[in-house]
C-alpha cells in the first residue's frame, strides 16, 4: 500500500493525483434512456420520439415511455430511482427480485420459470433465480 501525502497550506490544499482514485470508487450514472436500451426494453426509435415529445411538455423520458404505453411506470421508476443503487450493492439479491421491482414479471411468471428451470436444469442468468 503506497502513502498518500496531502499538503495543508494558505490558500489551497494538494492532493496527490491517485489518492481519490484509489480510495474511492466513482460510479457514473447512466440515464435512463441507455439503461432501457441496453436490456432491450425499448428501441432507439421509440428514444427519439419520447425526445421529442419531452421538448413540449415538463413529463421525464420514463413517463413519456410508460405513457406512450411501451413501458410500464413501475418499470421507469426502478431504472431511474434504484437500478444504479441495486448494481452497485455489495450483497447480490435473486434475479427474480429485480425482475419483480421492475415489473417485468409477477410472482406467478418467477414460480412458473423456476419450475421450468428445476424441470430442465438450467438457470436463468447466472444469479440463482
Amino acid at each position: 500500500m503506497s502513502e498518500y501525502k496531502i499538503f495543508f497550506s494558505e490558500p489551497h490544499i494538494v492532493v496527490s493525483d491517485d489518492y481519490f482514485h484509489s480510495q474511492i470508487t466513482i460510479v457514473k450514472r447512466k440515464r435512463i434512456g441507455e439503461i432501457l436500451l441496453a436490456a432491450d426494453l425499448v428501441s432507439p426509435a421509440q428514444i427519439d420520439v419520447a425526445l421529442q415529445d419531452q421538448q413540449y411538455n415538463q413529463l421525464h423520458l420514463g413517463e413519456i415511455l410508460a405513457l406512450r404505453g411501451w413501458i410500464k411506470q413501475e418499470t421507469a421508476d426502478f431504472f431511474a430511482c434504484q437500478w444504479s443503487e441495486k448494481v452497485t450493492a455489495t450483497g447480490k439479491l435473486p434475479l427474480g427480485y429485480y425482475f419483480k421491482e421492475a415489473a417485468l414479471l409477477n410472482d406467478r411468471q418467477i414460480d412458473t420459470i423456476l419450475a421450468g428451470k428445476r424441470f430442465i436444469g438450467l438457470n436463468l442468468g447466472r444469479s440463482q433465480f
